[in-house]
């Protein structure tokens, strides 16, 4: 190759790094190109840009300049590239062969994806030897999640599997977009923007909307809230829980405790914020209000809007103290990570919200700023807390609304949906779905 050509794509592959690492993926990609149209003898030009374009989306075209980078020898990051690319185009068995490939050299998060195109192609006895053996963690999610795969009958073909190397670096690189379906992180297995592939045998149930999502990767049911019940793939930006709202939540459960005979031996929750619902509750099931459960016992630990994970442990902590069982309800919970077992095991709402007795959070607060009302385009300025201190004002107003609540079309469709899936956290005395893998 001319030594000035060699040069000058060995300059343009330069810039495009310099580009990536000050996240200009639109540049760097262009420089990448010029890279790519010298035909230089070094294969790293080609994988950058098949890596690039396959972060966002250009899946043909990536796999041609990954097969490019192969012919300049092996290299175990390039093929678990390709393996990715041809996940993506539904090419699973040459995926799989990738990632086969590219386990000697690469990290453990291969044999997660691996498994990942085992469960594309039902082979789920094979998933679940190839996640056994991956030290990722990672793995963990995709294992407590096969059982209720199976279930489903369906085959799994979404989730991030760019190779772990570069995953992050990809995701600052490339375009910045919006948060995938319901809200959460791009790199969970069970948020692609991806169509999952191959077909739903019971009940032509899905696997895209938010109560499928929770259901197989935090065994959570969401019982969802007025309006659509909770099966808007994409949930609001923000939503106030009027109590209108709240009484479709709690008469939803109320009914779901009957219909299913669980038994709780009392109710918790406090503060001005949690204990109008857990108050509601208790009145709604004649039970009594505990602070904690005991050994032996079986307590419902009633919240409003919960925020993630941490908060959802901080207020079981005390009322687990006891040594009995507790069954977490959050009419609301607001959290940008990957749903978990650390949720609450009932949820109305999985999105950002709030009640309208208790509006703390800056996103809760927006008002029209007045002094802007003149342009025609009016701004918004985040207002004061508001705060109802008045538990047993609240708690009436609660219970009233659940007793307007007549007509609910979506509690029976929900309802029928956890007779058809029912490995959930919350109809198990030890809290664990049955036929949980093992480790």
């Amino acid at each position: 190759m001319n030594e000035l050509i060699l040069r000058l794509s060995r300059k343009h592959y330069e810039r495009g790094r310099n580009f990536e690492i000050l996240d200009k993926s639109d540049e760097a990609i262009e420089a990448y190109r010029q890279a790519c149209a010298l035909s230089p003898t070094f294969f790293e030009p080609y994988f950058c840009l098949g890596r690039l374009l396959a972060s966002v989306g250009h899946t043909e075209e990536a796999l041609v300049l990954l097969s490019r980078a192969l012919t300049f020898g092996e290299d175990p990051e390039v093929i678990e590239w390709r393996g990715y690319v041809y996940g993506r185009l539904r090419r699973f068995e040459e995926a799989l062969s990738d990632y086969r490939r590219a386990i000697p050299g690469g990290p453990p998060g291969v044999r997660v994806n691996g498994g990942r195109m085992l469960l594309a192609m039902g082979r789920y006895d094979e998933a679940r030897e190839m996640l056994q053996e991956s030290a990722d963690p990672s793995a963990l999610p995709l294992l407590d999640a096969l059982p209720r795969y199976r279930e489903f009958g369906i085959r799994h073909g979404r989730g991030d599997t760019r190779p772990t190397a570069r995953r992050r670096k990809a995701e600052r690189a490339a375009p910045k977009k919006g948060k995938g379906r319901s809200g959460i992180s791009s790199n969970d297995p069970a948020n692609d923007d991806e169509d999952v592939p191959g077909h739903v045998v019971p009940h032509d149930d899905p696997i895209d909307d938010p109560r499928a999502v929770r259901y197989l990767f935090g065994a959570t049911l969401v019982i969802g809230t007025l309006g659509d019940g909770g099966r808007v793939i994409n949930p609001p930006t923000y939503l106030l829980l009027t109590y209108r709202h709240c009484a479709v939540t709690l008469v939803r459960v109320v009914r779901l405790i009957r219909s299913r005979g669980l038994h709780f031996d009392g109710v918790a929750g406090t503060g001005p914020h949690h204990g109008p619902v857990a108050a509601a509750m208790a009145a709604l099931l004649d039970l009594p209000l505990v602070e904690r459960a005991l050994a032996g016992q079986r307590v419902l630990l009633a919240s409003a809007v919960v925020s993630g994970p941490e908060e959802a442990r901080q207020l079981r902590s005390p009322v687990e103290a006891g040594g009995g069982r507790v069954i977490h309800l959050a009419l609301g919970f607001v959290s940008a990570g990957d749903p978990s077992r650390a949720e609450p095991e009932l949820i109305g709402l999985a999105a950002r919200t709030s009640v309208e007795w208790y509006c703390v959070e800056p996103w809760s607060r927006l008002v029209q700023d007045d002094s802007t009302l003149s342009t025609g385009d009016p701004d918004f300025i985040v207002g004061p807390p508001s705060i109802d201190p008045n538990t047993a004002r609240v708690t009436t107003a609660l219970v009233d609304a659940c007793s307007r609540q007549k007509s609910d079309p979506f509690a029976t469709q929900i309802l029928d949906y956890y007779r058809r899936h029912e490995q959930l956290r919350a109809f198990d005395r030890a809290g664990q779905p049955p036929d949980l893998p093992g480790p």
